[in-house]
């Protein structure tokens, strides 16, 4: 009998044949929703996660354009496996958008043990911090943390997944949203954001792939 090799993010189900541990529905991952105004992460508006969360990310985009129905803004989404195993993503606007693109300009000084880190092999904690507008009027902000390298086995087995499963969320995807930066593991598409040769950022995933093999 054949011997059944396995991928790190692969396990057996009921029938011994290898299925991915992470669940994904192409294009529809689950979202996790930031809301601005009361500081509080959701499961798509519903169930309450608190006003922290703490990942890592597997995929990472930046975008800017019209989306829902609102005026032209800048968006990063961060897509991440939850602790049932659910591919998640989480969106961020504006002031949060632009704290994680600092906050991800600044891993690249941080090293641990003299591996660069990324945002892919990175334990990440989002926090909701609140802001006072010239107005009085309160609201919130994302903040982002470095809490050091993440499991390397866990980052290895989330690299694979990306290349085998096309990760991106679809309903973010329209010809109004032009992508400005994204990590290699995100699926991209002529035409649905990428108006042209976009900043793809090989690099890191070259990082990545070269920590693994060493």
């Amino acid at each position: 009998m054949k011997k059944l090799i396995l991928k790190p993010y692969q396990v057996l189900n009921a029938e011994g044949q290898p299925e991915s541990a992470i669940k994904y529905f192409q294009g529809q991952p689950l979202i996790i929703r930031f809301n601005g105004q009361s500081g509080r992460f959701t499961r798509d508006g519903q169930d309450d996660l608190g006003d922290s969360l703490t990942i890592t990310v597997i995929a990472w985009r930046f975008f800017r354009g019209e989306l829902f129905g609102r005026a032209p803004a800048e968006y990063a989404e961060l897509f991440y496996v939850d602790k049932n195993r659910n591919l998640c993503v989480v969106m961020f606007t504006n002031a949060s958008a632009q704290n994680l693109r600092k906050f991800m300009a600044n891993l690249s000084y941080s090293a641990f043990s003299g591996a660069v880190q990324t945002m892919l092999n990175t334990v990440i904690r989002i926090d909701a911090r609140p802001r006072t507008r010239k107005d009085a009027g309160r609201y919130n902000v994302a903040e982002f943390t470095n809490c050091g390298p993440a499991d390397i086995r866990a980052t290895t087995a989330f690299l694979l997944f990306c290349q085998d499963h096309k990760v991106y969320r679809a309903d973010t995807r329209t010809v109004e949203i032009e992508d400005v930066l994204w990590s290699a593991t995100y699926f991209t598409m002529i035409g649905l954001g990428v108006k042209r040769d976009g900043a793809k950022n090989e690099e890191e995933q070259q990082q990545i792939q070269k920590q693994y093999n060493s």
